[in-house]
């Protein structure tokens, strides 16, 4: 009976995090990194693949995942008042950090509550994340999109309150969350259009758990190619100076690339880490 990726899940990040602690080989480091420097978000990063949210829920590999190859690791998530109690790892000498994006629950407190605990740390957050991300399913009403909007908007306008001048501004990105098989997209997109927002990531999403038999999904050429057309829709739907970030599906350099050319900015993957090895970065930027 195949594990699931639970189970799986726990033993490649322990593997992920003992193999982080030290440098990558020169070879590897030439292969991650050599010429693949992008800017995105206002943000240089080392390369366009990263990890997404979920792999690395409190920052035990954090900054080191660069040693693994990766150009930026989404945390989460997180609420704001997790920022508090976040350590996070640094990468090992003479490894340049990887990108931190933290992905951030903000629409299940009242707003009292958001209110306080944004003013209280939002600024240490920001000593964090470089960006963040806000997440966004297919089963939010209205009401709960209307939600998520003030509080972005909140957000935009704590991040120019002149207590916070010393905080570094950071971009957010709203995460869309789409079964592997839906159009989601094609009817959400045009409800989003309010949201003051410098980025928008799409995660096609197998639900959970997910097994090895699940994950083989991927190796459809048709499930690819779906992918592929509602990252082209989007990019197509935003303005062109928002960055799209590609999420789920990725297991091989083609997939990647094809991510790139349907319009991505950026690339993460979770479950190629559980199943395909903590090398997975090398195998796709190769």
């Amino acid at each position: 009976m195949p594990l699931t990726a639970v189970n799986d899940r726990e033993v490649a990040f322990r593997t992920a995090c003992q193999h982080a602690r030290a440098a990558p080989l020169a070879a590897q480091a030439a292969l991650a990194f050599d010429n693949k420097a992008a800017r995105v978000l206002g943000l240089n990063f080392a390369n366009r693949l990263g990890i997404a949210a979920g792999f690395d829920k409190h920052g035990q590999l954090g900054k080191a995942a660069a040693a693994l190859g990766f150009g930026h690791i989404e945390l989460g998530s997180w609420t704001l008042a997790h920022c508090t109690s976040a350590l996070i790892q640094e990468p090992p000498a003479g490894v340049t950090a990887a990108r931190i994006g933290v992905n951030l629950q903000i629409h299940d407190l009242s707003p009292t509550e958001f209110k306080t605990t944004l003013t209280t740390h939002l600024a240490q957050l920001a000593t964090i994340a470089d960006y963040l991300s806000i997440n966004v399913y297919e089963s939010y009403s209205q009401d709960t999109l209307q939600t998520i909007l003030q509080r972005v908007i909140q957000v935009k306008t704590q991040q120019l309150n002149p207590a916070q001048h010393d905080a570094k501004h950071v971009p957010i990105v709203l995460k869309l969350h789409s079964s592997a098989h839906s159009d989601y997209l094609s009817s959400i997109m045009p409800r989003l259009q309010a949201f003051p927002v410098e980025g928008i990531a799409v995660s096609f999403d197998l639900g959970k758990p997910v097994t090895q038999h699940a994950f083989s999904f991927w190796q459809n050429p048709a499930a690819q190619a779906h992918a592929c057309r509602q990252l082209e829709f989007c990019r197509k739907t935003i303005p062109a100076q928002t960055a799209l970030i590609a999420i789920g599906g990725v297991s091989q350099a083609q997939h990647y690339q094809d991510r790139l050319n349907a319009g991505a900015d950026l690339v993460q993957l979770h479950n190629a880490l559980v199943f395909n090895g903590v090398d997975i970065a090398y195998q796709v930027l190769r």
